[in-house]
């Protein structure tokens, strides 16, 4: 409990202050301080505070003059946390409230109302800048001289007459005596100002959750130390027994080793359906001389927890919930029922959270429960939570406090305010049905995620508090569903409804049946109707919720067999997609990725008899981004461990939850890549640079970082799970061993040959496109290069080398090799095999020359760009540009003017035609590179040309090219190697490899992998000390990338005899 100060008919401290406070005021012995205020205004409403049954409200502008912020105090009786102290029955007193306006150097401020002396009394407590953690009160009082009127009703309304004079009413403040003696005698103590503290809080009284009681039931009263202030007697307080208005009346006994004046006495009262505590220390010094002190405070509004949660008194004092063990390799999981919220007693403050908390078999509780599906947020668990024990299924009386999150405070909140709570299905939340403190729990847990999703009734997906966005939102959305006409196409007529939808967005589809017109022509009414009213904003918003972007959430909201979905009060099943403007449409295309995602899983489990895909498949599917948005997961662990419900049950995921380690990334991800690497090596080439900072550089070379930013689809696979490739063969390979303790993976391979040389030039992206295109004039660079590696490797192995031997063949290799090798195995699939091959080869030679010419124009725009470059690059210099002797200048002046003024003429118009020619060249250029420029990014536009189309036809400017479906593969073929470099090896294989690779590293073939792989010997075992126990004749590797090698990708080194495998230790 925290400190609180009393005053003899005040209460000072009794509000909170911001910590904008500074220390500038000594409160030492020999300074004598006082401080001014000014009573900006005072205003009275109400009855005669002397009548009982009266009404009436106080409230009093106050301002520091050594601060620009002000107080308003204002008291309203008869109330719950105010009213007459009991001391003297004319005093009404409460908080005056910081308006937050600039700084304050006060941490409290009160006043108290002397009604028939119209007097105020004023107390703030500030902090000594010369005693450090000292806190000193200043006080002082003031008339209040009202300007009265009364009502009709014979109520008073009465308004401060000095408002309006300037400076207005002053009061001053002197801050208290200096501390008295041990020994000091009643007349030094009645001299002072006596204010006491209080220390060491205790109170404990019972509270059923939901059913607040006033006063509480067996309530222990109130103990706590009672420290004088103005002369240092400490006493220790402890309840007594109760009156006949349940009130309690406490004794004080003098503190042992205190050095409280002996003939002191303290007592209190305390009535707790106020809270208000009344202290009274009396003084025995004679007949004359005795006198007492009392002051009152009111005990909630000063606990300095006041901004949580903590402030229940009942909260307080209970014990942590300890979580009893599950028993081992049990099928047993906990399940929670919402009870009805305890009730804040104080406005400002939500309820508090209770629960039951249930265990439950996964067996026995198949749809007999919820599940409830949110986003943890990045916050702390600091809300409390009331847990209410039970015994049998039987309330025990006794209650625990656990720690929760914000976000799921405020959803289980949302749960428990709807109708009858007694009546609803208990839910499954993890943060409180698993033990976070746990981690073997934890893991048993996560094993049973996915029946434990897949067994509930439904899952209640909570997005966060409603906005009035999200609110119109979802009420267009009950809307648009009570039509009943998306019921109706998405349930009994699904078997139909994406040839319903196709012709809702194309005219031209014809529907066979009547039961399919109607369809059409509902939607396309419900289109009509409600169209003009789509809430964009609110869908988007809903939308970008974290919730959609989350990998725990997948199976969260695919394995139950009905989805809620909630945000604040309302709910709705399904969103409706808008059709509006095309920016508005886009992004919610984008934004609508996540929940296509959720739908087209949930039907995979639900809807279909398609059996569910291996653990591999699954982590790859959601895991690989690409250049999109990536599903978010708070630990990088959960990429694996939460899709454990959405697998197949099959070796690697019976292998991967033996091994689930909570809080072990390196662990983690290399047990699960080790026992995939066995069934399927092209795991490699999901190792993929650049790895996330946090984890990449924990984790071996070879082990795949599914928490990295972005990854990939391998550029030898179509898709996920289609290759273009069998470099390694069909059959898997037997010869692999994966040391998850050390990290090293050993492997036989066939090496292929190691590099000599990497190429300079790469495929570079537009930068300046507004679609996802290539720099021409790079790609141009990087084919000039391509035909110096296939000229060299001629010269090193014919046998190996591209073939070379005539332009046909030349050109063959240089397009397999120009994107590694895509294009040479999809036109003949999509397209006319018979024309595929020359179709690729003119695409190829049609973007050489685009380069060629982009690097021309941009040569020549750079060297004619000024005047004199011109010149430079003519080699002619115009007589009219060489100054004449300024001799000759003055003697052809003197002697034939005119003849001087014709040439000068002549000059000047040479010099205006030439530069009139070299503008408009120089616009030519820019034109046409302009042109190129525009073709290229707005390929899908076509542009009309008139007298123009053989011009733009000279640099490759037609439409059957740029507007076909052949050329779009090309270059997205092309745009998929951004990045890649050609390399050379010893043996004169040329290839694609990453951007990273270097001379020296080495090219091999596993079996079973469908690409080749590029590996880089390390300098010393010495680098590796973890490694010690490996062969020290076997050299240690580090993986680098996938590698295109053209000549060997369908398997030509494994068909081949005679060829030795190597060893490979891959650290």
């Amino acid at each position: 409990m925290g400190k609180i100060s009393l005053t003899a008919a005040l209460l000072a401290g009794g509000v909170l202050l911001s910590r904008l406070v500074s220390a500038d005021r000594t409160c030492s012995s020999n300074v004598s301080s006082s401080y001014l205020w000014r009573v900006s205004d005072a205003r009275f409403d109400g009855a005669d505070p002397s009548t009982s049954d009266g009404k009436a409200v106080v409230a009093v502008s106050v301002v520091p003059n050594t601060t620009s912020t002000f107080f308003e105090c204002v008291a309203e009786w008869p109330e719950s946390w105010a009213g007459w102290s009991p001391v003297d029955g004319n005093i009404i007193w409460s908080d005056c409230i910081w308006s937050g306006a600039g700084p304050t150097l006060d941490t409290a401020v009160a006043f108290a109302l002397d009604w028939k002396k119209r007097t105020m009394y004023l107390s703030h407590t500030f902090s000594c800048s010369d005693k450090k953690g000292s806190d000193s009160m200043a006080t002082g009082s003031f008339s209040l001289d009202l300007d009265c009127k009364t009502a009709s009703d014979e109520s008073a309304h009465c308004t401060l007459k000095s408002k309006t004079t300037s400076p207005g009413l002053q009061v001053k403040t002197v801050p208290g005596a200096p501390r008295l003696a041990a020994n000091a005698t009643c007349d030094d103590n009645a001299k002072v100002y006596q204010s006491w503290q209080l220390e060491n809080w205790r109170r404990q009284y019972r509270l059923t959750p939901g059913v607040p009681v006033s006063p509480p039931p067996m309530d222990s009263g109130p103990s706590f130390t009672l420290r004088n202030i103005a002369n240092g007697g400490v006493f220790e307080c402890v309840p007594g027994n109760k009156t006949q208005d349940n009130i309690f009346d406490g004794a004080c006994t003098q503190a042992a080793g205190s050095s409280t004046v002996a003939n002191a006495k303290a007592s209190f009262q305390f009535d707790p359906v106020l809270d208000m505590l009344v202290i009274t220390e009396s003084w025995e010094c004679g007949a004359e001389s005795s006198f007492n002190a009392s002051g009152v405070a009111f005990i909630q509004a000063t606990c300095q927890y006041i901004t949580s949660m903590e402030w229940f008194p009942f909260t307080r004092n209970l014990q942590e919930f300890e979580y009893p063990g599950l028993p081992p390799d049990s099928r047993t999981f906990r399940i929670i029922k919402l009870l009805s919220p305890v009730k804040s007693l104080l406005l400002p403050f939500k309820e508090t959270l209770s629960i039951e908390i249930i265990e439950a078999s996964v067996d026995d509780a198949t749809g007999k429960y919820d599940t409830l599906s949110y986003c943890w947020g990045s916050g702390a668990a600091d809300r409390t939570v009331v847990v209410s024990l039970s015994n049998n299924g039987k309330s025990s009386g006794e209650y625990r406090t656990i720690r929760i999150s914000a976000s799921l405070e405020s959803a289980l909140l949302s749960l428990a305010r709807e109708g009858n709570i007694k009546d609803s299905r208990p839910i499954f939340t993890d943060q409180i049905s698993i033990n976070q403190a746990d981690n073997f729990e934890k893991v048993q847990q996560v094993r049973l995620m996915g029946e434990i999703y897949g067994g509930s009734a439904r899952a209640i997906v909570w997005l966060g508090d409603e906005t009035t966005e999200t609110r119109r939102c979802f009420e267009f959305s009950s809307e648009l569903n009570g039509e009943g006409v998306l019921g109706r196409v998405m349930g009994p007529n699904v078997s139909h409804s994406m040839k319903v939808f196709g012709a809702v967005m194309d005219s031209d589809i014809e529907l066979e049946t009547e039961a399919q017109q109607e369809d059409r022509d509902d939607i396309l009414d419900l289109i009509a109707r409600y169209g003009p009213r789509f809430p964009r904003r609110g869908l988007t918003e809903v939308l970008r919720r974290a919730w959609f972007n989350r990998l725990w959430t997948v199976q969260e909201g695919c394995l139950p067999p009905i989805v809620i979905f909630r945000c604040g009060e309302k709910s709705m099943p399904k969103e409706p997609v808008s059709t509006e403007e095309i920016r508005g449409r886009n992004e919610i295309y984008n934004l609508n990725k996540p929940i296509l995602r959720l739908v087209k899983e949930r039907k995979t489990i639900h809807n279909t008899q398609e059996s569910r895909k291996p653990l591999y498949d699954t982590v790859v599917r959601y895991n690989v981004n690409d250049d999109g948005l990536k599903i978010g997961a708070t630990k990088a662990e959960d990429r694996i461990y939460a899709l454990l419900g959405l697998a197949a049950s099959d070796e690697i995921t019976r292998e991967t939850v033996e091994g689930m380690e909570v809080d072990n990334v390196r662990g983690s991800y290399t047990k699960f890549a080790s026992s995939v690497i066995k069934r399927n090596a092209d795991v490699l080439l999901f190792s993929q640079v650049p790895k996330s900072p946090a984890y990449g550089h924990q984790l071996p070379s070879w082990v795949p970082d599914w928490s990295a930013d972005s990854l990939r689809t391998p550029h030898g696979y179509l898709d996920l799970t289609t290759s273009f490739f069998s470099a390694g063969g069909s059959e898997p390979n037997h010869d692999i061993d994966a040391d998850v303790s050390t990290g090293i993976l050993r492997i036989k391979a066939i090496p292929v040959g190691r590099v000599m040389r990497v190429g300079v030039y790469g495929i570079r992206p537009d930068e300046n496109a507004t679609l996802d295109n290539i720099e021409y004039t790079s790609l141009r660079r990087f084919f000039d290069e391509l035909g110096v590696f296939m000229e060299l490797a001629t010269k090193i192995n014919p046998a190996h080398a591209p073939d070379i031997s005539d332009d046909q063949r030349r050109l063959e290799s240089m397009t397999r090799l120009s994107d590694g090798g895509l294009s040479a195995r999809q036109f003949p699939a999509q397209f006319s095999p018979t024309t595929a091959t020359a179709m690729l080869q003119r695409f190829h030679q049609q973007a050489s020359n685009w380069g060629k010419k982009l690097t021309d124009v941009e040569a020549q725009y750079q060297s004619l760009a000024r005047f004199t470059g011109m010149i430079r690059s003519a080699g002619i210099m115009p007589w009219y540009w060489t100054p004449a002797s300024e001799i000759d200048v003055i003697r052809l002046c003197a002697v034939d003017p005119i003849s001087a003024a014709r040439l000068w003429m002549k000059g000047l118009s040479l010099v205006i035609y030439d530069v009139g020619f070299v503008l408009w060249y120089i616009a030519k250029l820019r034109y046409h590179k302009t042109m190129i420029t525009v073709r290229r990014i707005q390929a899908k536009h076509k542009i009309e040309r008139t007298h123009q189309d053989k011009l733009l036809e000279q640099v490759g400017l037609t439409n059957d090219v740029l507007l076909s479906k052949e050329w779009d593969l090309f270059t997205s073929n092309l745009f998929r190697n951004i990045g890649r470099k050609l390399f050379l090896t010893e043996t004169g294989y040329v290839g694609l490899g990453p951007g990273q690779m270097q001379v020296g590293d080495t090219i091999a073939v596993i079996p079973g992998s469908t690409v080749p792989h590029v590996l880089r010997p390390q300098a010393s075992r010495l680098e590796f000390p973890d490694h010690h126990d490996s062969d020290q004749n076997v050299p240690l590797w580090s993986y680098v990338g996938e590698a295109y090698c053209d000549g060997i990708m369908d398997g030509q080194l494994i068909a081949a005899e005679g060829k030795a495998t190597q060893m490979f230790e891959i650290v």
